[in-house]
This record gives C-alpha cells, sequence and structure tokens, in this order.
C-alpha cells in the first residue's frame, strides 16, 4: 500500500513479562521499518478479528504512533471514579521495550473494527479515540468494554466479573460496542478488501 502504513494487531493471550515485552516490541519494529522505508501519508491500524487478551503490549507497541499520556479510562459505575491508563514512549503498564516514535504524529491513522474486535481489542481501539486524526472503518465492535477482577472462591476456583467500564480519553463512556464511523460491509478481511480501501481512500485525501 503505497504511502500507506498497515500493522494488523493480533489478539495476546499471555501475560508472561517476556513475551509482552516481545510483542510490544515487535509492533514497534514494524513501526519502525514501515517508517523509515517510506514517506507514509497516513496508517492502518487493524484490529480486525483481535478478540482481546492482555491489551498492554498492544497498547505499548502502538504508542508508537500517538504522543504520551492518559489514553483513556477505566470507570467504577457506582462512584463514576476514573482510573487513567497512562501511555508513556515504549512503556504501557507493564510491557515496556522500544523506544521508537514515528516523526509526524498528526498523520491520519484508520481504526478497523469488526464484530469479532472484543475485549482488549476493543480497549486497543478505544487507545485512538478522541484523537482528531482518527477514525474508525467497518462493523461494529463485538461489545465486551468492560474491566474484569478476578475473585478467588473457597474451592480454589476463579471467577471473572466485569465490574468497570471504560471511556476514551475524552472521558466519552463505552457501555457496548464501539460504533464505527464509516460503515463498510465487507467481512473478507484481506488485505486488499472494501474495508482496507474505505481506509487508504480517506487517508489518502
Amino acid at each position: 500500500m503505497r504511502g500507506v502504513g498497515w500493522i494488523k494487531v493480533p489478539s495476546c493471550w499471555t501475560f508472561d513479562a517476556a513475551k509482552d515485552k516481545a510483542l510490544a516490541n515487535a509492533i514497534r519494529t514494524e513501526i519502525k521499518r514501515i517508517d523509515s522505508g517510506q514517506k507514509v501519508l497516513g496508517w492502518i491500524v487493524d484490529l480486525r478479528h483481535n478478540t482481546g487478551g492482555n491489551m498492554w503490549p498492544m497498547l505499548a507497541g502502538l504508542n508508537a504512533l500517538i504522543e504520551d499520556g492518559t489514553v483513556g479510562y477505566f470507570v467504577d459505575p457506582n462512584s463514576n471514579k476514573k482510573q487513567p491508563w497512562i501511555s508513556q514512549n515504549g512503556r504501557s503498564n507493564s510491557a515496556a521495550g522500544s523506544s521508537y516514535k514515528i516523526g509526524d504524529r498528526k498523520v491520519k491513522i484508520a481504526v478497523l473494527i469488526d464484530s469479532m474486535t472484543g475485549s482488549s481489542g476493543e480497549m486497543t481501539a478505544i487507545y485512538f479515540l478522541g484523537l482528531p486524526n482518527v477514525r474508525t472503518f467497518g462493523q461494529a465492535s463485538a461489545g465486551y468494554t468492560t474491566a474484569n477482577r478476578t475473585y478467588v472462591l473457597s474451592n480454589g476456583s476463579q471467577l471473572l466479573l466485569a465490574v468497570q467500564f471504560v471511556a476514551d480519553r475524552t472521558g466519552k463512556p463505552y457501555k457496548d460496542n464501539i460504533v464505527q464511523d464509516v460503515p463498510v460491509n465487507d467481512l473478507s478481511n484481506t488485505k486488499n478488501d472494501g474495508v482496507i480501501r474505505a481506509a487508504k481512500k480517506w487517508l489518502l485525501e
């Protein structure tokens, strides 16, 4: 895709520090490779079929595309108290590694989502929402925009309950799914499908 950087971010089903760091570095290394090889006029962050897991390595890697700071919140439904997500260069929660940043962090970013973008995949999309240079494409997400807490039962079993909802950097809450800015009814999920073409057209305008 000449002039457009495309990053396909997979689900992250590990909570191992070394593996988390490896994934974050792999994302940033790919961003650096693309950014160093051409003049990038816009970026596609493809989160289609990303069913979630551990969001922090994904956020740490994608931090290469944006400015540091508060990028979202966990919100208590009773008190409305907000716990911010802080993204720093090369570090997001426990995942830390490469510190590469793209030169122009005001270029357009198209975030691709679909009905299989769920849980931490949705959190990763929310990481970008509220930025003036970001637009979402595809279909509405799965609707698992919650933070879970683990409760250990008397028999040793574990129960995970959704105890918080999330908000983007502007404070806009997401209690259900993320509704895309630009709907595209192409579910083929390829590197040159209708969703990619719609995103590329906007990026190059």
